[in-house]
C-alpha cells in the first residue's frame, strides 16, 4: 500500500526560499536569493510535499506601498485540491503579524488562464478586479501619426539621454528618489539597468536638475519597452510628459532603430488620466494588441 503523502505549509527564511526559484517569475528570483535581506517585508509561503518544493505564494511590501502577491505556484499534480487557498490564507495571517490589513495583486486579462486566477482570487476572498494599467503594442506605423512632432519644452527645460548622466550623478537621484514622498517602485528608472534602451532614454531637466524621465527597455526580440514616463509633480502642468514621450518614440522608430525593433510597448497606469488619454486615443489607432493589467484587493 502506498503511503499518503504529507504536505506542509510554511514561512520561508533565506536558506530555505531558494529551493522554491523555479516556481516564480524570472524578475522575482533574486527575491528569493536572499528572502529576508531585501528593503520592505517579503513574505515567502512555501507548500512542501513529502519534504519537497511542491507550491509557492510569493508577497512583497515595498515601503509606503501595499502589500503584492507577486505569484503563486502549485505542483500541477495536486493542484484543484485547495492548496492555492491554504497559501494565501497563511500569507495573510503572515501580513496581520505585521499589521498588514490590504493585499493586492495584478493580473493581465488577455491570458488564457485569467479566468481561473479570477476563480481562485474570488475564493480567496478578493473583491472582483480593476483595470490598474493599460497595455498597447504598436507597429512603426506610430512614427506617422500627427502629434509625433510634437517635441518642444518650455524655456529652461531639456532632454539628454539617461545614460549621459554621469554614475555618481544617478546613484544621488536614485537616493532621493527613494528617499521622496512619490517614490514609487513602478516608475523607478533604476529597474533592469541592464536591458535599459540607451537611445530612447531620457532624462528630463529644469535648469540643468533632473525633474523627470522616459526609461525604455529592450524585449527580445525585436520591441522596444516604454517602461517608465514619470514628471516631477512640481512640474505635471507645465505640459511637459507629452513632449518627452514624443521625444523618445521619435529616437526609436525615426530613425534606424526602429528597423531592428519595429514595435513599441507602452505600460500606462490608469491614475495617469493625461498620458491613458493619448495611449487609448492616439496610440491605440496603431497597436496590433492592446489589454488592461488588472488589480484585485482583499482586506484582511
Amino acid at each position: 500500500m502506498t503511503e499518503a503523502a504529507t504536505y506542509e505549509v510554511k514561512l520561508l527564511d533565506a536558506a530555505s526560499a531558494p529551493g522554491f526559484k523555479h516556481m516564480t517569475y524570472g524578475q522575482y528570483k533574486p527575491f528569493l536569493n536572499c528572502a529576508v535581506m531585501i528593503k520592505g517585508i517579503l513574505i515567502p509561503v512555501g507548500l512542501y510535499r513529502n519534504g519537497n518544493p511542491a507550491g509557492l505564494a510569493l508577497g512583497w511590501r515595498q515601503p509606503g506601498k501595499n502589500f503584492r502577491l507577486l505569484s503563486i505556484f502549485i505542483d500541477k499534480e495536486i493542484r484543484r485540491r485547495g492548496w492555492a487557498i491554504k497559501l494565501l490564507d497563511f500569507m495573510a495571517s503572515e501580513c496581520r503579524k505585521h499589521k498588514i490589513d490590504l493585499l493586492e495583486t495584478l493580473f493581465f486579462d488577455n491570458r488564457p488562464n485569467t479566468p481561473l486566477i479570477e476563480a481562485l482570487l474570488a475564493r480567496a476572498g478578493f473583491a472582483p478586479p480593476e483595470p490598474f494599467t493599460f497595455c498597447c503594442k504598436c507597429d512603426k506605423r506610430l512614427a506617422e501619426m500627427p502629434m509625433i512632432d510634437y517635441t518642444g519644452l518650455p524655456p529652461g527645460f531639456d532632454t539628454v539621454p539617461w545614460f549621459s548622466l554621469s554614475r555618481d550623478a544617478r546613484l544621488k537621484l536614485f537616493k532621493d528618489w527613494q528617499e521622496s514622498d512619490g517614490y514609487d517602485e513602478i516608475l523607478s528608472p533604476f529597474n533592469s539597468e541592464d536591458t535599459i534602451e540607451p537611445n530612447t532614454s531620457l532624462a528630463l531637466r529644469k535648469d540643468g536638475k533632473v525633474r523627470g524621465w522616459a526609461v525604455c527597455h529592450l524585449s527580445k526580440p525585436d520591441t522596444i519597452v516604454y517602461s517608465t514616463l514619470f514628471i516631477m509633480p512640481e512640474i505635471q502642468g507645465f505640459g511637459v510628459g507629452v513632449a518627452l514621450q514624443m521625444r523618445s518614440i521619435s529616437a526609436h522608430l525615426k530613425t534606424e532603430l526602429g528597423k531592428k525593433y519595429p514595435y513599441g510597448f507602452f505600460i500606462v497606469r490608469y491614475d495617469n488620466i493625461p498620458r491613458l488619454r493619448v495611449a487609448q486615443k492616439r496610440f491605440v489607432k496603431y497597436s496590433i494588441e492592446h489589454f488592461n493589467q488588472l488589480r484585485f484587493q482583499k482586506k484582511i
